[in-house]
């Protein structure tokens, strides 16, 4: 059985988390244990699990009679919504937790962590009755936003980082426009790369890392993304060398679904409800071996927050 190990942790503010996706090292582990913590370019789930303290999913739009998809998950069974969470059956917050998680359109079971508030006098729990109730958080501190990344064996050695990301976003921020923050890092010389098409009309030409991205906001049946700008010539495929750098970069969004203009002057569709979205940056391409061009992949993920 596939399992994903989630650890539960809180991010505080904005996201300062950064995924080692590709190089030498991004191949999981052979005995199938999952990602190992002991160097870049491992495959991360995250840092924070998605619970509250009494065990329940932190979200109250992840709940199974909030989604209809959450009502009857089953492992290795087709799902709509990719990076989908919904609870299992996690009547203590002490124990681990199985919840399902929607990865590669397949639902997958998730394991959360206790809380580690656990064995704590007070349990790190206000009693529910307290006359401290005044100072306890609002709805918006018990948010927790997650991290993952996934890369291909031959994957070039690139970190994804989202640094200054918020957990949380309203509706009318967004509305107005937003720049969600990412950053790029090529950690060390990387030679017989050729970068692949990032759109469907190949019109999306390396930018100043010498690789191709592709960003994608989505979740709950929602989905942003320059997708479709039109149909441009394609690229040639000539190898480069991947030079090690930094570049940080900003995505703009309204709020909206799109998958781009195309060439026939798509409008913009309805904006996204309230919910948790996972914001995407992927790259793909070859990489020229003695053998021949072998294909690489590699992405990064960080959730986020719509709030009313």
């Amino acid at each position: 059985m596939r399992m994903t190990i989630l650890f539960v942790a809180v991010l505080a503010g904005c996201g300062a988390d950064k995924l080692a996706t590709g190089g030498p090292d991004a191949a999981p582990r052979p005995d199938g244990a999952g990602p190992r913590p002991d160097g870049p370019g491992r495959p991360n789930t995250g840092r924070d699990g998605g619970l509250r303290p009494d065990g329940r999913v932190r979200d109250a739009g992840m709940q199974p009679d909030a989604n209809p998809e959450c009502r009857s998950p089953v492992e290795g069974q087709a799902c709509a919504s990719e990076g989908l969470i919904c609870p299992g059956n996690c009547p203590d917050r002490c124990q681990f937790c199985n919840l399902w998680t929607c990865s590669g359109h397949v639902w997958t079971p998730l394991e959360a962590f206790p809380d580690p508030s656990c064995g704590r006098p007070d349990g790190g729990l206000p009693d529910a009755h307290s006359p401290d109730d005044a100072r306890r958080p609002s709805p918006d501190a018990a948010m927790t936003c997650t991290s993952a990344g996934s890369a291909t064996l031959n994957a070039p050695p690139v970190e994804i980082s989202f640094e200054g990301l918020p957990c949380s976003l309203s509706l009318a921020e967004v509305a107005r426009g937003v720049r969600l923050p990412y950053a790029v890092r090529i950690t060390a010389t990387t030679p017989g790369v050729i970068p692949g098409p990032s759109d469907a009309g190949s019109c999306n030409r390396p930018g100043p890392s010498g690789l191709s991205f592709s960003v994608t906001i989505e979740g709950n049946g929602q989905r942003y993304c320059l997708c479709d700008v039109g149909p441009c010539p394609p690229a040639p495929a000539m190898p480069t060398t991947l030079q090690p750098g930094s570049w940080p970069d900003t995505y703009e969004w309204t709020g909206r679904n799109w998958s781009g203009p195309s060439d026939t002057n798509n409008p913009m569709g309805a904006a996204f409800p309230p919910g948790l979205y996972s914001f995407t940056v992927s790259t793909r391409g070859l990489r020229r071996t003695p053998t021949g061009d072998v294909p690489f992949s590699l992405s990064a993920s960080r959730t986020f927050y719509l709030t009313r």
